[in-house]
């Protein structure tokens, strides 16, 4: 498959809002972090997932801020793929990434 900008955001998005039952649906790619990389060995470490697990909860404060304080309250998912999935991971275990759901995708495997 070619590279497509955005086609994965498409992809989940669709997705999304065929299970929505005619919900406001929305999807959000969230690149806030200094991802790893194989040539300086950063993608065997936690470190950078580590200093990513911070700014993903921030983020998912600020959204949950926007939702504002009406009685409703919006669903969140959090999906990473990849190294994603342990910055995600991270979030959730350091003091929460305020979400729900959180499934796991294409894992890296344990550190």
């Amino acid at each position: 498959m070619p590279s497509i900008p955005g086609a994965r955001n498409t992809c989940v998005s669709k997705a999304a809002e065929d299970e929505s039952d005619g919900q406001n649906v929305a999807v959000v790619s969230w690149l806030g972090y200094e991802t790893p990389n194989w040539p300086d060995g950063s993608v065997a470490g936690t470190e950078r997932g580590d200093a990513g697990a911070p700014l993903l909860r921030n983020f998912t404060k600020g959204l949950r801020v926007a939702d504002g304080d009406n009685g409703l309250c919006s669903h969140l998912t959090l999906m990473g793929h990849s190294y994603g999935s342990y910055v995600v991971g991270a979030a959730a275990r350091d003091g929460g990434a305020n979400q729900p759901d959180q499934p796991p995708t294409a894992e890296p495997g344990p550190p």
